[in-house]
């Protein structure tokens, strides 16, 4: 990819009333979803159907749980060479073992809803899904092209019903000080899942990855987290209060991107519910960090199960990545 697909500053002006459109509902854009064939659908769970115009959601009427993991996998590549990339080629039997290893730390997890970063493609979905997860029901699997140059993708598994998607893979936006626009290094897909007759929102991101002293990497990550806040911000306006934000911000907190995010009653903080001394998700030569969170809307924070709150470790999951899972679980009551 060249460093215009990269996604490159744009002047500001041009754009602007282009990343305005994006975020209203209207905006919602088709993604790929490998589920046995089947396609995005834009109907929430209490569509009837034709015929049945008098009838009246009520809504859920009884509680439902909702368990969601997080985690980097750190170049999961298969073995295949994608000349539109810088990715890694590793060998078939490297792939295998990786698999298998996220696998079994996964099924350990055993969450409802996955959120994976560094995923090359849907295929490598697929791997997880119908190999070491086999039996699990994680018939949904999405994953969204972006335009990292070593093809790092997030992407999703999902044992419950799929009933939208959303990226914002093409949407420009300003930088906090709105003098050039940017857009985002990995997306920041969205998928909307029924919950027991709950619809709640997923969101997964990968923010731009650090780099000594570099002050654009650090500005583009701030104008990402700036974004995805407009972005929920607006699906609480339009009525879609109960949203998930999971993924890699590649900041510390506190950091600008995790203080926009936060700020005047945005997102939650979830991972506060891990102990201090606990709460790093990387381990770099004696130095831990969190990069890794798990935030939600005021009106879902409400809902989380604290105890259920943790950041996995040990030998299984050294084994697959450098970054440690994030796990939480939320009792939505009606």
């Amino acid at each position: 990819m060249t460093s215009d697909t990269l996604g490159g500053g744009g002047t500001r002006g041009s754009r602007t009333s282009a990343w305005l459109c994006a975020l209203g509902v209207a905006a919602i854009s088709c993604a790929l979803i490998a589920c046995g064939g089947s396609t995005t659908r834009d109907a929430g769970p209490g569509d009837s159907g034709a015929g049945d115009s008098n009838r009246v959601d009520a809504g859920p009427t009884e509680p439902a749980d909702l368990s969601v993991v997080t985690w980097n996998l750190k170049n999961f590549f298969d073995s295949s060479d994608d000349p539109s990339t810088f990715d890694d080629v590793p060998s078939a039997s490297r792939v295998t073992r990786k698999v298998n290893a996220v696998g079994r730390v996964l099924a350990d997890l055993d969450a409802d809803v996955i959120v994976l970063q560094e995923v090359e493609n849907v295929g490598m979905l697929n791997r997880l899904a119908d190999g070491p997860l086999a039996g699990k029901g994680y018939d949904q699997r999405v994953l969204m092209d972006a335009f990292d140059p070593r093809g790092i993708n997030v992407g999703f598994l999902s044992r419950l019903p799929v009933l939208r998607t959303a990226s914002h893979f093409d949407e420009w936006f300003p930088n906090a000080t709105d003098t050039q626009d940017w857009r985002f290094a990995r997306d920041a897909p969205e998928i909307f899942v029924d919950v027991g007759g709950f619809t709640v929102i997923v969101m997964g991101v990968h923010f731009l990855s650090q780099l000594a002293g570099d002050a654009e990497q650090r500005e583009r990550r701030l104008a990402e987290a700036l974004q995805v806040r407009r972005i929920l911000d607006q699906r609480v306006a339009f009525g879609n209060t109960l949203a998930v934000l999971a993924g890699d911000f590649n900041d510390v907190p506190r950091s600008p991107p995790y203080a926009a995010l936060l700020d005047n009653g945005g997102l939650v903080d979830i991972t506060l519910a891990v102990p201090e001394s606990g709460r790093y998700t990387t381990d770099f030569r004696g130095v831990r960090r969190q990069f890794d969170y798990i935030l939600a809307t005021p009106a879902m924070a409400a809902f989380v199960v604290t105890s259920s709150v943790r950041i996995a470790r040990g030998s299984g999951v050294d084994d697959a990545s450098d970054h440690d899972p994030v796990f939480a679980r939320f009792h939505l009551v009606p």
